[in-house]
Parts: C-alpha cells; structure tokens; sequence
C-alpha cells in the first residue's frame, strides 16, 4: 500500500493515458483532509470516483472536473445505484461543483449524494442529460446560489420527473437562496420543470442566456421578476428570445445592469422593450451591426438613472447618440445621472454624439475612458456641459496612454490628440 501524507488540494491535468484516477493501492483514508479537487482532461478515465475513495471526502470544498470523454458513470459501484440499498455519499462541506464535457454520462446521481452546502454548480457539455435535477434532489440544494447549465444538447428542463413516479399532485420546489441563473446552449430546452412542479426563484437577482436558440420558455419569464442583472448573448434578434420584443418591461420590472454582446446582425435596440428608466448601467460588447446606441435625446424619464456606458469591439458604431428624426434643431441632450463612459475598439466611432445636437450636457460626469478609437475627432460637436473637471484617459494607437486627472473641456483634449494621432 502507498502511504503518504494527508493532502488538502489536488490538481491533475492531462492524463489522457490514464483509465483510472484513483489508483487502487492509495489508502481512501488520504482524503480525509482534501479540501480542493481540480481533474482536467482525462479523456480516457473510465470512471470518476470509486465509492471507496469519495466516501471519505466529507471536508472536500470544491470540486472541478472538465474533459472526461469515456467516463460514463460518477461513481463505479455495482451497488451504489440501486434505490432499495442505503448508500449515499456526504459531502457535507461541498460548496462549489464544475463538471465539463462529459459526452457519455448520462445522468448524476444527486439522490446518493448528501450536498446541503453546494452553492455554485456549474454543468456543461455533458450530452446525455435530459433534466438536471430529479424533484427529490432539489430539497438538498436549498442553500443553492449560483446555476449556471450549458451546451447540454438534449437537456429539456431543469427539473424532472422521479424515474417510475406517476403523482400528479402539484408540487412547489423552491431555491431560496438562488440569485444567479445562466443558460447557454440549450437547443432542446423546453421548460423549467415537468407539468406537475412548479419552481420558484424569490432572490433571484442575475440572468444570462447565451445562445439559447429560441424564446425562453413562459414560465421562466415568469420568474425573472426581480432580476436587476440581464446578459443576451448569441442571438440574431431580441424578437428571437422573447418570442416579441415589447415583453421585457413586463418581466423585468426591477432591471438596473443591461448586458448584451455578441450579436453582430442586431442593427439597433429596440429600447421600447426594456425599462430604461430603471436602468443604471449598460454594457455592449462585440455587436458590430449597431451604428449607434440610443437613436435620439432621451427624454426626461429615459435613462433618467443611467449612470454607466460602456461600449466595447462594436466595429459598426458611428455615434453613441444618433438622431433617427433628421430634426435639425434638436435641444441639449442630458445624461443627469451618468458619471463613467468607457468607449474602447471602436474603430468607426467619430464623436459621441451627431451634428445635429446643440450640447450635451454630463452634470455628474467622473471618468472617461476612450480606447483606440482611431476617428474620433470630437466628444461633440455642439458644446458640451460638465458640471466639474473629470478624469479621462485616452489610448489612441494601443501605444500612447494619455491621462488628465482634472480635465474640465473634453472636446478640446480629443480634438488635440486626434490631430496628434493623425499626423503620425
């Protein structure tokens, strides 16, 4: 037998030659100590855990396993699988769990395994699961809050049904402590539970869904009453993931972080479908068919708390503030609340705003960033109106970094470093 001494982390990458992780000389009771687990790429490990080895992690913490090709079970025991022997495995200090690609595993035995401090699960790229959790799974995982599923091809729901159960009273699962939910990925998803359970998200607070291929399914809508943090990406249109764009104010009455990337066809948002007077902070990353941000001034209610912009790798953007109208005699257009603008890899950005505007006006600006954005000639071309000098940074060529800490006229400072930039 191999002996030695108890150790709290493990991390094993690239043991592709390897059929087995645990070899069976190592004395179980090594683990009893192990706080971190991290097992990348063994592609050819048939299994993950031996019931001997795991049943003797109960101070493990967390817990990354990512590329197991061949492994087709969780644990290999010819006993650990059958409902009518008592044998599960606690894992009482268990809080974070990643499991990445697994192709051939088709399901993960949450009612073996005693997890009630799980907080973060993470589950991608394992193909044979249709459902997450079975519905006598989910009371484990109250404490529960952090989900994030993806490019799991056949995955219909969150939440199924128990193998051989035919109740068909209603049942209610709630994830108290839930409030971080992302989806990506997931073709066949079709809803959160099976007919008969009802899930109920009351803290949840952050939505992503990447790639989701088709409108979100009603009865999650439903749910996202108290999101303040939403995050599209992947789509061709916003029409594609609400099934019609003028539901959001509706389903996201609390919205205050707006992140969208990564939807290089959308020529424009459509902001009629969003609460933009809730909203506090926008983020637009890699969405190169925009050619600007907000199609006119906004009124006094619009964007009335707005006070983050960041725009970044959006190669179509012209201007942040267009005017659709052509109405040559616009008045001052005002950002009261906006104190940090960060435009960066804006290849075809001229100015903030258009010509048609008269002023602008930041009275609570603090910092600018811009970040090679190579045609920018001018912050406006009207005046401009900030209440007190503000920090900006300026990085023309990816090569020059330019920073005033107390700058009180922006337009003056971009108009210079342009002519300075297009002179070399």
């Amino acid at each position: 037998m191999i002996v030695l001494p108890a150790i709290k982390d493990i991390k094993v990458f690239k043991v592709n030659g390897m059929q087995e992780i645990w070899g069976s000389q190592l004395d179980a009771r090594l683990f009893n100590k192990l706080e971190s687990i991290n097992i990348g790429f063994a592609e050819n490990a048939t299994k993950v855990f031996s019931l001997d080895v795991i049943k003797h992690m109960q101070n493990l913490k967390k817990l990354s396993l990512q590329q197991f090709q061949l492994a087709e079970e969780f644990v290999e025991h010819t006993e650990f699988y059958n409902d009518d022997i008592e044998n599960s495995i606690l894992l009482p200090q268990l809080g974070k769990l990643t499991m990445n690609s697994f192709p051939r595993l088709k399901w993960i035995p949450w009612k073996k395994l005693t997890l009630q401090n799980l907080r973060y699960l993470e589950i991608s790229g394992i193909n044979g699961l249709t459902s997450l959790f079975p519905v006598s799974a989910c009371r484990m995982l109250a404490n529960l809050e952090a989900l994030s599923v993806s490019d799991c091809p056949n995955m219909k729901e969150i939440v199924g049904e128990e193998l051989g159960d035919t109740n068909t009273v209603e049942v209610k699962v709630v994830f108290p402590h839930l409030n971080s939910l992302t989806l990506g990925e997931l073709p066949a998803f079709q809803t959160l539970s099976t007919n008969n359970v009802v899930i109920e998200f009351p803290s949840i607070e952050e939505v992503a869904f990447l790639k989701f291929q088709k409108p979100i399914p009603l009865d999650l809508l439903q749910r996202l009453q108290h999101v303040k943090e939403f995050k599209l990406g992947g789509y061709e249109s916003l029409s594609e993931l609400f099934g019609l764009e003028g539901r959001a104010p509706a389903i996201l009455p609390r919205l205050r972080k707006l992140r969208l990337h990564s939807m290089p066809n959308l020529q424009s948002i459509p902001w009629m479908g969003f609460p933009t007077e809730k909203i506090r902070h926008i983020s637009i990353f890699r969405m190169d068919g925009l050619k600007f941000l907000f199609p006119a001034s906004p009124s006094s209610e619009e964007f009335a708390h707005l006070v983050e912009i960041h725009i970044e790798h959006c190669g179509g953007i012209e201007r942040v503030l267009e005017d659709t109208s052509n109405n040559a005699a616009l008045t001052t257009a005002v950002f009261p609340h906006v104190k940090i603008i960060n435009l960066c890899y804006l290849k075809n950005l001229y100015s903030f705003s258009s010509k048609n505007y008269r002023a602008l006006e930041f009275p609570s600006l603090e910092e600018v960033k811009i970040e090679y954005c190579p045609k920018m000639e001018t912050f406006s071309y009207g005046s401009l109106i900030i209440q007190r000098p503000c920090k900006i940074s300026i990085d023309w060529a990816m090569r020059r970094l330019y920073i005033e800490k107390e700058c009180s006229n922006l337009n003056e400072v971009i108009k210079k470093w342009y002519v300075v930039y297009s002179n070399q």
